[in-house]
Protein backbone atom coordinates (compact mmCIF):
# COMPACT_ATOMS: atom_id res chain seq x y z
CA UNK A 1 0.00 0.00 0.00
CA UNK A 2 1.38 3.60 -0.91
CA UNK A 3 0.49 5.01 2.23
CA UNK A 4 2.69 2.31 4.40
CA UNK A 5 5.89 4.38 2.18
CA UNK A 6 4.79 7.42 3.32
CA UNK A 7 4.53 6.24 7.33
CA UNK A 8 8.10 4.81 6.59
CA UNK A 9 9.10 8.27 5.29
CA UNK A 10 7.44 10.21 7.81
CA UNK A 11 9.19 8.00 10.62
CA UNK A 12 12.33 6.85 9.32
CA UNK A 13 14.26 9.98 11.23
CA UNK A 14 12.45 8.09 14.23
CA UNK A 15 13.83 5.27 13.88
CA UNK A 16 11.11 3.41 12.79
CA UNK A 17 11.23 0.92 10.03
CA UNK A 18 8.12 -0.86 7.79
CA UNK A 19 8.52 -4.02 6.55
CA UNK A 20 6.12 -5.81 3.79
CA UNK A 21 6.10 -9.65 4.97
CA UNK A 22 4.67 -12.01 2.31
CA UNK A 23 3.81 -15.40 4.30
CA UNK A 24 3.19 -18.66 2.14
CA UNK A 25 4.24 -16.78 -1.20
CA UNK A 26 6.76 -17.19 -3.69
CA UNK A 27 9.18 -15.26 -5.07
CA UNK A 28 7.29 -14.73 -8.14
CA UNK A 29 4.29 -13.88 -6.41
CA UNK A 30 6.36 -11.15 -4.31
CA UNK A 31 7.67 -9.80 -7.91
CA UNK A 32 4.37 -9.52 -8.97
CA UNK A 33 3.43 -7.35 -5.46
CA UNK A 34 5.89 -5.30 -6.57
CA UNK A 35 5.14 -4.78 -10.08
CA UNK A 36 1.38 -3.98 -8.78
CA UNK A 37 2.85 -0.61 -7.18
CA UNK A 38 3.92 -2.11 -3.61
CA UNK A 39 7.82 -0.81 -4.04
CA UNK A 40 9.22 1.04 -1.94
CA UNK A 41 9.35 -1.00 1.41
CA UNK A 42 11.69 -4.08 2.28
CA UNK A 43 9.72 -7.36 1.06
CA UNK A 44 10.46 -10.67 3.12
CA UNK A 45 9.01 -13.92 2.37
CA UNK A 46 8.36 -15.65 5.37
CA UNK A 47 8.03 -19.26 5.44
CA UNK A 48 4.84 -20.88 7.28
CA UNK A 49 7.19 -22.41 9.77
CA UNK A 50 9.03 -19.46 10.69
CA UNK A 51 6.85 -15.90 10.60
CA UNK A 52 3.57 -16.88 10.74
CA UNK A 53 4.41 -19.44 13.23
CA UNK A 54 6.36 -16.96 14.93
CA UNK A 55 3.62 -14.70 15.10
CA UNK A 56 0.61 -16.66 14.90
CA UNK A 57 -0.65 -15.41 11.81
CA UNK A 58 -2.89 -17.62 10.14
CA UNK A 59 -3.06 -17.59 6.06
CA UNK A 60 -4.72 -14.68 4.06
CA UNK A 61 -4.91 -12.69 7.28
CA UNK A 62 -3.69 -9.22 7.11
CA UNK A 63 -2.16 -7.80 10.31
CA UNK A 64 0.22 -5.06 11.72
CA UNK A 65 2.70 -6.06 14.36
CA UNK A 66 4.28 -2.34 15.90
CA UNK A 67 7.77 -4.28 16.94
CA UNK A 68 10.33 -2.07 19.54
CA UNK A 69 13.72 -1.66 19.08
CA UNK A 70 14.87 -5.30 21.22
CA UNK A 71 12.35 -7.27 19.38
CA UNK A 72 9.41 -7.00 21.74
CA UNK A 73 5.28 -6.82 19.90
CA UNK A 74 4.31 -3.93 21.46
CA UNK A 75 0.58 -3.55 19.08
CA UNK A 76 -1.35 -5.60 16.85
CA UNK A 77 -3.66 -4.57 14.64
CA UNK A 78 -5.79 -6.82 13.24
CA UNK A 79 -7.47 -6.63 9.68
CA UNK A 80 -6.48 -4.27 6.39
CA UNK A 81 -4.77 -1.33 7.22
CA UNK A 82 -6.40 2.03 4.58
CA UNK A 83 -4.26 4.97 5.74
CA UNK A 84 -1.37 6.36 7.17
CA UNK A 85 -3.43 7.56 10.29
CA UNK A 86 -4.56 4.27 11.41
CA UNK A 87 -0.20 3.69 12.63
CA UNK A 88 0.26 7.19 13.25
CA UNK A 89 -1.53 7.35 16.65
CA UNK A 90 -0.09 4.21 17.65
CA UNK A 91 3.52 4.71 16.65
CA UNK A 92 3.49 8.12 18.32
CA UNK A 93 2.27 6.60 21.47
CA UNK A 94 5.33 3.73 21.39
CA UNK A 95 7.84 6.31 20.36
CA UNK A 96 6.93 8.52 23.64
CA UNK A 97 7.56 5.78 25.95
CA UNK A 98 10.92 5.87 24.87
Amino acid sequence: HPFLVSVRRAYAPRGVEVYTILVEDSPKNARRYVAQGHAGLPILIGEKTDVAKEYGVGKGIPVTFLVDQVGVVRKVILGGLTSAEQLSAPLDSLLKRK
